[in-house]
């Protein structure tokens, strides 16, 4: 018979490598979901409203692709440094790579996403909406609708898809559709909700929070709006004061002037004795969009002008929802200057199905990426002429600084000639703000010093871009100077690098902040002849806008 001691002795050498395996594996899969899960603030937030039961994670597909990454992972989750406002999870290594070519695969746009969910969520009848975003800003917005009683439905039958209307130009079998049932402008707790005292989270999402702000005072009850940290930092006083000025009941919560805020819904089309709306258009067009969206079905009528106070930023975005309004049926009239809207009291009404566009800032990333290595890469699903999104004026300035940029029926290719320079740039890019980030790293590689000016939003964006962009060149090497609203960037110590690939000592830790375009725009970093290794603190933050980036960007490197 076995002693006690010789049986203790084979369990524990039985029973101890499970133990280390089952301890190594928890550490990989945390790991793993801090790159690949929607990490907003440092937690996961539940898809919920009506599709609920289809979580964006499930959906997701696998891709051996991160495994390499995930293992990396194990380590560096327990011990990376924090080093921007939102801490690190984890970090990913990018190694310089010297081309970048194929063609990208690019997500649904943010920006046109985000207002047709609303747009169909107040509308009258069934939307079908091909291509839309999943991410985490996309989420929080279905979630809240969800909780206010719309219906919305991913890849499921609808009476759109039976009345035989076919799918949009360039739509392909793999596009992510939902099915909104709108409301007609009433937006409520069910009846029997347990939702009725609860708040709706919006996490960082800009758009969401600004445009339900003005949207939900036409609702019936009391609304709660809130989101993370940062979120409760970000300026929403402008909008605020002007529904306030039109009649309507909103409290600040805590901080005068910044989410959360208590909203207290008057009804559809309370309002009849307003004829305009004065807003300053300064920090944020956020806050003129909100207004154009919400301004049907908060006033009686018959119509009430939107007035813009001081100088417009970003102007092609509020152009944007201009033209998605009218895509549901809206009476706007541009009036002279661009800077007055006038707005007809006209019921919202589904356009039965809408193509939601490529987001022209994340493609920027990829045509950077075409143009800093030679390429060629190419996007499907843009036609010069044809686009909702200002920020494919990107085009043209990457063609100002070097690129051959080619034009076809249905998709853009950017590619650079092996001896072409990249040339240095002065530009107001105050239309394009999220692009101009991708233009900031690419002037750290050109022939010469580049200025951006116009970005005074960058401010007030997930994370004070201005100062995080100087910070995060500087350690890359170049001489980057800031201001109120530009920056300046001197490559010279860049271009000291030798023009093959720069040894392993050779790389920058990039600090994230939370802030998804950050993380993509400083990714560049590792590309081309002068590119160097790069880390990323806290990848999973491109969360917010485009989960795949990582695996894209591997792909076509």
């Amino acid at each position: 018979m076995d002693s006690p001691r010789a049986t203790s002795l084979v369990s524990y050498r039985v029973v101890r490598p499970l133990v280390r395996f089952i301890a190594l594996l928890a550490c990989a899969t945390t790991a793993s979901i801090g790159l690949l899960g929607g990490w907003n603030g440092g937690q996961h937030q539940p898809l919920g409203g009506a599709v609920r039961t289809r979580s964006f994670l499930r959906s997701r597909p696998r891709s051996r692709a991160y495994l390499p990454y995930s293992r990396l992972l194990v380590g560096a989750a327990a011990g990376a440094a924090s080093g921007g406002e939102g801490g690190s999870h984890s970090l990913l290594r990018l190694k310089p790579k010297l081309r970048m070519n194929g063609t990208a695969k690019i997500p649904g746009s943010k920006s046109i996403s985000n207002r047709a969910l609303i747009l169909a969520a107040i509308a009258k009848g069934e939307t079908v909406l091909d291509g839309l975003l999943e991410s985490d800003d996309v989420r929080v917005l279905i979630d809240a609708l969800g909780k206010l009683g719309v219906a919305i439905c991913k890849d499921c039958s609808s009476s759109v898809e039976e009345q035989g209307e076919g799918r949009g130009e360039g739509v392909g079998d793999d596009a992510v559709v939902f099915t909104v049932s709108g409301t007609n402008g009433y937006l409520a707790y069910p009846a029997a909700s347990s939702e009725k005292k609860g708040s709706l989270w919006m996490g960082n999402a800009g758009t969401a929070m600004r445009s339900m702000t003005a949207v939900l005072c036409a609702g019936e009850g009391n609304f709660t709006l809130e989101g993370d940290p940062r979120m409760h930092q970000r300026p929403i006083s402008d909008l605020v004061s002007a529904l306030q000025s039109a009649g309507f009941g909103i409290d600040y919560l805590q901080k005068e002037g910044c989410p959360p805020l208590r909203i207290r819904g008057k009804g559809r089309r309370s309002i009849n004795d307003v004829n305009s709306v004065d807003v300053d258009g300064s920090v944020s067009s956020q806050f003129i969009s909100a207004l154009l969206i919400a301004a049907p079905i908060l006033f009686r009528g018959p119509s009430v002008e939107i007035n813009v106070s001081s100088a417009l930023i970003s102007a092609p975005y509020v152009s944007m929802t201009v033209e998605l309004c009218r895509m549901f049926g809206a009476q706007i009239d541009a009036l002279p200057g661009s800077t007055r809207y006038n707005v007809n009291a006209v019921d919202y009404k589904s356009p039965g199905r809408l193509q939601i566009e490529p987001d022209a800032s994340s493609a920027s990333y990829f045509f950077a990426g075409g143009f800093l290595t030679g390429g060629p890469v190419t996007v499907h699903g843009f036609t010069k002429g044809k686009t909702l999104q200002g920020d494919l004026r990107f085009l043209e300035v990457l063609t100002e600084m070097g690129a051959k940029v080619e034009y076809g029926d249905d998709e853009v290719t950017v590619s650079r000639d092996d001896n072409g320079l990249i040339r240095s740039i002065t530009a107001d890019l105050n239309d394009i703000p999220d692009a101009a980030m991708t233009v900031a790293v690419l002037a750290a590689f050109a022939e010469g010093r580049s200025r951006i000016s116009g970005i005074q939003s960058w401010r007030v964006k997930e994370c004070d871009r201005l100062d995080a962009m100087t910070r995060e060149l500087s350690k890359a090497g170049a001489e980057v100077r800031c201001g109120a609203d530009w920056i300046e960037i001197d490559p010279n110590p860049l271009q000291k690098l030798s023009s093959s690939l720069p040894p392993p000592s050779s790389h920058v830790r990039i600090s994230t902040y939370n802030d998804h375009r950050i993380a993509m725009s400083l990714s560049l970093l590792s590309l081309g002849p002068k590119g160097m290794a790069v880390e990323i603190e806290d990848p999973g933050c491109v969360s917010k806008t485009f989960p795949e980036y990582f695996k894209e960007f591997f792909r076509l490197t």
